[in-house]
C-alpha cells in the first residue's frame, strides 16, 4: 500500500523544516526504519526514517526547500502500484494535514498550560509586587507542587541574604556629602590642569634633622609639612599671579597669604587655613599646625578656620605616594600636592650621586594663570626648599 511520509515535528515549537539532504534516490528500495532524508530546523538537524517498506517512488520536496510541519515530502509504494491519485490529491491532503497539525499543536499548548505552575492568590500578589521574573527558581511546597505565599517569602529572604553577603549599606555622613559636592563643583566650574616636577631636596633633608632638634628644644614639633607651607608662602610672594581667585565672576587678588592644609581626618578630608603665613617664621607655622591638630582632635574647628585660603598644600608623602592630581579647593586657583621624598641616583655635574628627590604636583585653574606661570612657581619653590 502506498504511503505518504510527511515533514515531522521534532518539538512543540517547531512549525516548519528544511529538506537538507536526501539519503536515497527515486527508485531506490527502502525498508521501514531506514534513514532516507535529513531535515533541519533552527536548532537541530535530524535524520528521518522510512515509515514503510517499498520503493521511493516520488520526492515531493527538493533539497533546500522549507515546508510546514505535516506537509507531504515523499511517497513510498510497490514498483507497479498506482500513485497518481496521491500526487493529484497531495496538495489537498497537505492542507488537511496542516489543519490536523495545527489542531494538534493547539491541544499540546493547552496541555502545556494545564501543566503550568500552580500559584496561590497570595503568592501571586507577592511575585507581582517584587517583580519576580523566573518563578521556576522558587521552591514549591504547596498542594500539587504549587507555589505558596511562604515559598515566595522564603525565596525573597534568600535573595536578601545573598545581597547582604555581597555588600552592606554604609552611612553616607554629612561630611562626606559636603566633600563629594564640593569636589564635583570644583571640577565642573574650573579649567584644571596639573604640572609635575621632581625636586632635588638633598640639602633640605640634611638641614631638616638639625632644625627639628632646635624646635624640639623649644617644645615644638617640626614636620616637612610646616616647611612646605612656609616655602609655598615665600614662593607666592615672588609669583603674586597665584594669589588670584575667581569669585562671583570677578578676579580677586589676596593681600594676605593664607595657606590651606589638607588634613586626612577620620571623618574625611578637611582643609583648615593658616592665615598671614608671609608674616610667620617656621616656628610660628609649626605652632599653628600643632594647634590645628589639637582643634581637630577636640572637634573645635570653627567655620572661620576653614575659610579664606588662597592656595592649599596637600602632603601625601607619609603614605608613600609619588605623584597625584589634587582637586582645587574652590574658589582657590591652585593646590600643591606633595609626595614622598625618595633617595635615587641622579647625574650631577657628570657624576652619579644618590640624591633625595621630592615629587610635586601643582593643579591650577587655567582661567586664572597659564602653565608657564605655574612652572615658574614650581621652580621658585624648588630653589627655596634648599635655601
Amino acid at each position: 500500500m502506498a504511503t505518504l511520509f510527511k515533514m515531522p515535528k521534532f518539538g512543540l515549537t517547531m512549525t516548519e523544516g528544511t529538506v537538507e539532504n536526501w539519503l536515497v534516490e527515486e527508485g531506490d528500495e527502502v525498508k521501514e526504519g531506514d534513514l532516507i532524508v535529513e531535515i533541519s530546523t533552527e536548532k537541530i538537524t535530524n535524520s528521518v526514517e522510512a515509515p514503510a517498506t517499498g520503493i521511493l517512488r516520488k520526492k515531493l520536496a527538493a533539497e533546500g526547500e522549507t515546508l510546514p510541519v505535516q506537509a507531504n515530502i515523499g511517497v513510498i509504494a510497490e514498483p507497479d502500484e498506482d500513485i497518481t491519485h496521491l500526487l493529484e490529491d497531495g496538495e489537498e491532503a497537505t492542507a488537511e494535514e496542516e489543519l490536523q497539525a495545527e489542531s494538534k499543536a493547539q491541544q499540546e499548548e493547552e496541555i502545556e498550560k494545564e501543566a503550568e505552575v500552580i500559584i496561590s492568590h497570595l503568592a501571586r500578589k507577592l511575585i507581582d509586587k517584587h517583580k519576580i521574573k523566573d518563578i521556576h527558581k522558587i521552591e514549591r511546597s504547596g498542594p500539587q507542587n504549587s507555589i505558596t505565599k511562604g515559598d515566595v517569602e522564603k525565596y525573597l529572604k534568600g535573595l536578601k541574604k545573598d545581597q547582604e553577603q555581597t555588600f552592606k549599606e554604609k552611612e553616607w555622613t554629612e561630611r562626606r556629602k559636603v566633600i563629594a559636592r564640593r569636589m564635583m563643583e570644583s571640577l565642573e566650574s574650573s579649567a584644571q590642569t596639573t604640572l609635575t616636577m621632581d625636586i632635588d631636596v638633598t640639602e633640605l633633608v640634611k638641614k631638616y634633622a638639625q632644625k627639628k632638634q632646635e624646635l624640639e628644644r623649644q617644645g615644638l614639633r617640626l614636620t616637612y609639612t610646616a616647611i612646605f607651607v612656609k616655602k609655598v608662602a615665600e614662593a607666592l610672594e615672588e609669583h603674586p599671579a597665584l594669589l588670584t581667585i575667581i569669585e562671583d565672576g570677578k578676579l580677586q587678588e589676596f593681600k594676605s597669604i593664607n595657606i590651606g592644609v589638607a588634613v586626612d581626618d577620620e571623618e574625611g578630608l578637611i582643609v583648615p587655613v593658616i592665615k598671614g603665613v608671609e608674616k610667620m617664621d617656621l616656628q610660628a607655622v609649626s605652632k599653628e599646625l600643632t594647634e590645628i591638630q589639637k582643634k581637630i582632635q577636640e572637634k573645635k574647628l570653627s567655620l572661620a578656620d576653614l575659610q579664606g585660603g588662597v592656595m592649599t598644600v596637600s602632603n601625601l608623602g607619609m603614605l608613600g605616594i609619588k605623584y597625584f592630581t589634587p582637586i582645587l579647593n574652590s574658589p582657590e586657583s591652585a593646590i600643591l600636592g606633595l609626595g614622598r621624598i625618595q633617595e635615587k641616583p641622579l647625574i650631577v655635574e657628570g657624576e652619579m650621586e644618590i640624591r633625595s628627590v621630592l615629587y610635586a604636583s601643582l593643579t591650577h585653574d587655567h582661567r586664572v594663570f597659564d602653565g608657564g606661570e605655574g612652572a615658574r612657581f614650581l621652580n621658585t619653590f624648588a630653589r627655596l626648599l634648599n635655601s
